[in-house]
């Protein structure tokens, strides 16, 4: 070894003697992982630490290059440009994931640093420390961010990304993409009646089992709950339907719960780049659409998505658009129908029922738009206008001087599960300064059956605080009588499909009759929805059920036309 060494930056030639560079190599062996090599790249010397943290010996080492540690991570054009770096006199740094001698990896940030003479590098010292915790510690986080923690499956954002980067492949040849969402059908019932710890070991089997009918190159992801999707590169819908039909077969085979065996099926959309469009978030939502379709379709568990799908899909985003409009710009209006009491012919309660006046476009039928209002979760914003609107109104009719008749509103699913319900409600009679015992909120059989818990302490809770409970609908759900009798239900409501042929069909007078008398016996009152005919009402009063709604009395009369049949009703009762 010569006598001097130069460790140069380029210009300033800086020099070291023998000494002080064997002062300097102690200084790094106590504290950091140390290598030096000679201009080729050969391994003159290792510290200890290289040695413990590699594997290997000193022996092992040296005379070797560092490709005795390659772990296949880098390209070769990693290894290229860090050549290029030290070979030109330059300090290369960097972080390096090097493979150990019993096959372990592990990653070290490293500065390479060129010894000169005359302008050469003539050997390279290696200055590395251990940063394998924290790179571990980062594709944790990583995986975190882009999986689902239950599954395992990549999540939603990284399967977006995923899509944008293989349609993008796709097209310069005019590939396809497809795409599959998978709802699992009956999960909530397994879920609900097991316990979520059950629900959770159906999902992972669920996700094991989609991986095992998949290609490697296929990526499954889980969007939440029990809907999961697959993205299929370089794959056209026909593959794609015979890929979601194995997958099918594969998911309703039973699953072994711990000491449970429970069975699914699973409903599956297909769409597909670029017959169906070219935006992933497009793609996504067909998908969806079909595999909604696949869901009404008990026939065919696999849908592909239509132009016709695309069609309705079109007239939902536009209803959607238009609702959010609408509840900015005040589009909505209540009309009211009147209950009356058929002995008597005074008039009980006022069903609100809301109408929207679309801007361009005149009255939309609420068949149309409440399905929409619903199913993005606008329901909820335009369920609270509604009530707020109707007790306004209610307590301006009331301040009048008229008949003290009550409101009835409909609540829907999303509404009645909120956590803050009570609390909207509560919040609504008190802005309003309506009075509790003049409210009554319908319920349908489905809403209340949800969840038993949930149920019966919102119910007791809105009981306490002086509102009525009513359930819609009755007699086309699924309602336990056990389940029916704790409820704190005020009234039933025979639904109009019983009534519209009480007078031909004597099965539906019946089950008219069955209804009036279970509301005797549990204590509750009993109104006929759909009554058209003056038969109707007094077939109804012989069976015991006085309190009627329909177009035989009244159909529903917006706020100006109403507020005149109330002073009529107030006319009538004084004279």
């Amino acid at each position: 070894m010569n006598s001097t060494y130069s460790l140069d930056d380029g210009n300033s030639g800086i020099s070291s003697s023998i000494k002080e560079l064997a002062a300097i190599k102690y200084a790094l062996d106590v504290s950091s992982i140390v290598a030096m090599t000679d201009a080729h790249g050969v391994i003159t010397y290792a510290n200890d630490k290289f040695c413990e943290l590699s594997k290997y010996s000193h022996d092992e080492l040296i005379g070797n290059t560092h490709r005795i540690l390659n772990s296949g991570y880098h390209s070769k054009q990693f290894f290229r440009e860090m050549w290029a770096t030290i070979a030109s006199g330059e300090v290369w740094s960097g972080e390096v994931k090097n493979r150990a001698k019993d096959g372990s990896h592990y990653w070290v940030k490293t500065f390479i640093v060129p010894f000169m003479r005359n302008n050469k590098p003539y050997q390279y010292v290696s200055i590395r420390t251990d940063i394998t915790e924290h790179k571990r510690d980062q594709e944790l986080i990583r995986h975190i961010a882009y999986h689902d923690t239950l599954t395992g499956l990549f999540n939603r954002d990284s399967l977006q990304q995923s899509l944008k980067q293989s349609i993008e492949r796709a097209k310069p040849d005019n590939r396809s993409v497809s795409i599959l969402c998978i709802d699992l059908d009956r999960f909530k019932f397994v879920n609900d009646s097991l316990g979520h710890s059950y629900g959770d070991l159906l999902l992972k089997q669920a996700a094991e089992r989609m991986l095992a009918c998949i290609r490697p190159k296929d990526i499954a992801s889980r969007l939440g709950g029990d809907e999961f999707m697959i993205l299929l590169p370089d794959t056209y819908v026909e593959e794609a339907y015979q890929m979601a039909e194995k997958i099918v077969s594969r998911l309703s085979e039973p699953y072994q719960l711990e000491h449970y065996e429970a069975s699914i099926t699973a409903s599956i959309g297909i769409s597909a780049f670029p017959n169906d469009g070219e935006h992933p978030e497009s793609l996504l939502k067909y998908a969806d659409a079909a595999m909604l379709q696949a869901k009404q379709d008990n026939s065919n568990p696999v849908r592909t998505f239509s132009w016709e799908m695309r069609r309705d899909f079109e007239q939902t985003i536009d209803l959607e658009k238009g609702l959010r409009e609408a509840l900015a710009g005040g589009e909505f209006l209540l009309h009211y129908q009147p209950q009356y009491h058929s002995q008597t012919g005074r008039i009980t309660t006022l069903e609100a029922l809301v109408r929207w006046n679309r801007a361009g476009v005149g009255l939309v039928s609420p068949a149309e738009f409440i399905p929409v209002a619903e199913s993005t979760g606008l329901i909820v914003p335009i369920g609270n206008w509604v009530m707020r609107t109707a007790f306004q109104q209610l307590k301006a009719w009331h301040e009048e001087g008229l008949p003290p008749v009550k409101i009835a509103i409909n609540i829907s699913a999303l509404q009645f599960q909120a956590q803050d319900f009570i609390e909207v409600v509560t919040a609504l009679l008190r802005e309003t300064g309506l009075d509790p015992q003049y409210v009554e909120l319908e319920l349908t059989e489905s809403i209340a059956m949800q969840d038993e818990k949930h149920t019966l302490a919102t119910l007791g809770e809105l009981k306490r605080r002086g509102i009525s409970i009513a359930m819609d609908d009755f007699g086309t759900g699924y309602s336990s009588l056990s389940y029916l009798k704790r409820l704190p239900l005020h009234t039933l409501k025979i639904d109009r499909s019983f009534i519209q042929d009480i007078t031909s069909s004597e099965e539906n007078l019946a089950i008219v009759r069955t209804i009036i008398e279970l509301a005797r016996i549990l204590r509750m009152d009993v109104i006929a929805e759909g009554a058209e005919t003056g038969e109707q009402v007094e077939l109804l009063k012989l069976q015991g059920c006085f309190n009627v709604q329909g177009y035989y009395y009244s159909r529903p009369l917006p706020t100006d036309d109403m507020t005149e049949l109330l002073k009529g009703a107030f006319k009538s009762d004084k004279n």
